[in-house]
């Protein structure tokens, strides 16, 4: 179900599974606190809290992420963070793909290139 969501969101082009074994880490934060790690390890992607996240009580948790010490994994990206790519149409996103081909359907690499920020919500997505 979840993958279905994630197609419908980004475009086309975008195989939501195939990242061509990259791995990678992102630090999501709120201003200049660490809300969490999201981890790709070339087959899963993992997001847990931080530790200033779990023992804080004015920030609450993601709605896709509801428990502060659960250890999030799965295979597919999840539409908090998927939500964060462009689609391909836009000109900016459509030359960086002509100039780097093998990025296309490597999500790690799209998050790490385009998401740092959102007009969806406040957070910061930075790779580590």
């Amino acid at each position: 179900m979840i993958k279905n969501w994630i197609k419908k969101l980004l475009p086309n082009d975008y195989n939501v599974t195939d990242n061509n074994g990259s791995e990678a880490s992102f630090e999501l934060s709120l201003g200049n606190d660490k809300i969490g790690v999201l981890d790709y390890d070339g087959s899963k992607w993992t997001f847990e809290y931080s530790d200033w996240f779990k023992n804080q009580e004015d920030v609450k948790p993601l709605t896709q992420f509801p428990i502060k010490n659960e250890i999030y994994t799965q295979e597919q990206l999840w539409p908090f963070f998927a939500s964060r790519i462009p689609s391909t149409k836009q000109p900016h996103v459509e030359d960086y793909l002509k100039n780097n081909p093998d990025k296309v359907n490597n999500l790690a690499a799209l998050l790490g290139k385009f998401a740092s920020h959102s007009v969806n919500n406040p957070f910061t997505l930075r790779m580590l």
